[in-house]
């Protein structure tokens, strides 16, 4: 990152609004509008589907949605899921029931098009246990990475995400083998992301030390990928349990550094960045203040997503974009066309 510094410093993108090549314009002409976000009138969960009920099947699933300018849902889709269509099936029935305060531009009710939410489908006196076909498996490919035979575990592990798994404890347990063959082959993101499998779905039912070993990882890679944000979250998470006081400890530098780093005004905190095939890249801020440089590619949009304020904006590169306190913690997101490669750096204002 240090090198991202010198190397823009010499470059003479200074964070100061006055140098920029587009100094004539201000955040008030480029603002496009004002935007107050829906907020729900009815919500009810969904039914757990009985014929997986009685099999003490247990999942999530991930929707985005649609609010309709008279406050109601459309266009839900399944993002993500633990896979048992019958949880699918009745999320997507659920959703389309509800009914929001539809969402405003400059006081004129709109859609609402970015919305998401995840229900967990959890059996509150489900056994937090694994079937014998899942530990079968799960000792095969431990021992399998143990030999360090990673294309065999890796076709192991494709097979049992076929097969399924039937409840949260062997999600937990499933995302721990997916960590564990990501460390051999060095692919930090995607043991990230199974370090979170752990976290979403294991805190009731895997053992304690398990649970903040997995916190532990997430946030020392979260430090490493820049996450600062969900590091600091996870960090929260681990500090509110009882005892594990060597995790704890463990993790104090990590933190304490990012701490440091966000608030040393000298220093930027610059995040390489590239928008994926759904032409949308999110980050969330740890400062108030931040600019987009060295574009490759086609940026459109900017939004800045806050607990209390939603704005889009024209984007314009190099333009130094400042949140008020007010707005709370702010995501931004950015659209343009796949492939478009970019830096974001966040200032101290």
């Amino acid at each position: 990152m240090e090198n991202w510094v010198k190397s823009l410093v010499a470059s003479s993108i200074v964070l100061s609004f006055s140098n920029f090549s587009i100094a004539a314009q201000s955040e008030s002409n480029l603002h496009l509008s004002t935007i107050v976000n829906a907020t729900p009138l009815e919500r009810e969960p969904p039914r757990y589907p009985r014929n997986v009920a009685l099999k003490g099947g247990e999942g999530w699933v991930i929707l985005s949605y649609v609010v309709n300018e008279d406050g109601s849902v459309a266009s839900p889709i399944v993002e993500e899921s633990s896979g048992q269509s019958g949880f699918e099936r009745a999320a997507l029935k659920a959703i389309k029931d509800w009914q929001y305060s539809p969402a405003t531009k400059d006081g004129k009710p709109i859609k609402q098009c970015k919305n998401s939410v995840m229900f967990s489908f959890n059996m509150s006196e489900a056994t937090e246990a694994a079937s014998k076909s899942f530990v079968r498996s799960y000792r095969k490919i431990n021992a399998v990475l143990e030999d360090g035979n990673l294309s065999e575990a890796n076709i192991l592990i494709e097979k049992l995400a076929d097969k399924g798994r039937w409840n949260r404890y062997e999600e937990a347990y499933f995302n721990l083998l997916k960590a564990r063959y990501f460390v051999l082959t060095k692919e930090r993101k995607e043991e990230l992301e199974a370090h979170k499998g752990i976290i979403w779905h294991g805190k009731d039912i895997v053992k304690s030390e398990l649970y903040a070993s997995a916190l532990v990882n997430a946030i020392n890679l979260q430090a490493q990928l820049q996450e600062y944000k969900g590091a600091l979250n996870n960090y929260k998470t681990l500090m509110e349990m009882e005892g594990l006081e060597p995790y704890k400890s463990a993790v104090q530098p990590i933190v304490d550094g990012i701490n440091t780093l966000i608030s040393d005004k000298d220093k930027m905190l610059v995040i390489a960045a590239e928008v994926k095939q759904d032409d949308v890249w999110t980050h969330a801020l740890v400062r108030p203040s931040f600019s987009i440089a060295e574009v490759k590619g086609n940026l459109h949009t900017l939004e800045v997503r806050c607990d209390n304020q939603f704005s889009q904006f024209k984007f314009a590169e190099n333009m130094q974009w400042n949140i008020p306190k007010s707005w709370g913690e702010c995501n931004v997101v950015v659209f343009g066309e796949p492939n478009s490669s970019f830096k974001l750096i966040e200032v101290q204002s």
